[in-house]
């Protein structure tokens, strides 16, 4: 289960007078797993420091992948604009879970700017029973291999 909480510092794609500020939504993804479930939370209007509370499930994340979080800004009418990306590599959440914030990578998104921290993404991944089976799975595979190695 995939929960994202919030993000924080992001910048105003909106840049128009009068247009407000960024309308941010994020997804996640598997990376290498595209055409699988891509989570998106609903967008959040005029904010820089959005709070989802947005919970999703991901079947098909496993040992060796890595989650791909990615902030748009959500344009009516034209393309969304991209405030940035973070990944979290599967042997940070396996087998306990996760809950923390990752930094935000702005490349190719409008940078941070002179003096401006980077933004911040507050997620929770949890790890269900039946991952943890199968990571006790093959952890237990492994030790047997190695075994028979020695």
């Amino acid at each position: 289960r995939v929960e994202i909480i919030s993000a924080f510092g992001l910048r105003d794609a909106d840049w128009m007078i009068g247009s407000g500020m960024s309308d941010p939504y994020c997804t996640c993804r598997v990376v290498g797993k595209e055409m699988m479930t891509v989570l998106r939370t609903p967008t959040v209007n005029d904010s820089l420091s959005p709070v989802w509370n947005y919970v999703g499930h991901m079947p098909n994340f496993g040992p060796g992948d890595t989650l791909e979080f990615e902030i748009f800004d959500d344009d009516f009418g034209k393309g969304d604009d991209f405030l940035g990306s973070a990944t979290l590599e599967s042997d940070v959440i396996l087998p306990d879970g996760f809950k923390g914030v990752l930094t935000v990578d702005e490349k190719n998104g409008g940078g941070a700017g002179a003096g401006r921290k980077p933004p911040q993404l507050k997620v929770r991944v949890h790890v269900e029973e039946e991952d943890e089976k199968f990571v006790h799975g093959l952890r237990v595979k492994s030790a047997a291999k190695w075994s028979a190695l020695l």
